[in-house]
């Protein structure tokens, strides 16, 4: 993919009051930067456990550029390492779906992971009771 800058993105990783973590991942993307996205995740994810709550992601790939094997490398470890309940990504290209679907796959988390159009959708599912 390519969204013509030569300049890396500038993921963020918040807290919400609702307790939903959310990952932005914003312009071109390199593995170095994943990784650091995920272990800022972390610390979020261990505050969660510590307060006895459920690890809940919002993953939004809206404004996400150019990427390349390594990042599809570095978000496939991610996505095999993660310990979360539920994540929910929004705002994804038909592009993207090709990959997350292989993504997925290979981390056997097919039953935690989903897609969606519409950010509200996707906080209600992440909020939905086992």
């Amino acid at each position: 993919m390519t969204d013509g800058t030569k300049q890396p993105g500038k993921n963020e990783v918040t807290m919400g009051r609702d307790g939903i973590m959310r990952m932005y991942y914003r312009g071109k993307q390199t593995a170095e930067g994943i990784v650091k996205l995920s272990e800022q995740s972390d610390e979020f994810a261990e505050q969660l456990r510590e307060q006895g709550e459920p690890v809940m992601i919002l993953v939004d790939v809206g404004e996400l550029g150019a990427f390349g094997e390594p990042e599809v490398q570095a978000w496939r470890r991610l996505m095999a390492t993660r310990d979360f309940k539920r994540m929910a990504i929004v705002h994804m290209n038909p592009t993207l779906r090709v990959v997350l679907h292989f993504m997925v796959k290979m981390a056997n988390r097919q039953d935690r992971i989903e897609v969606f159009e519409d950010e509200s959708r996707a906080i209600e599912w992440l909020r939905e009771t086992d």
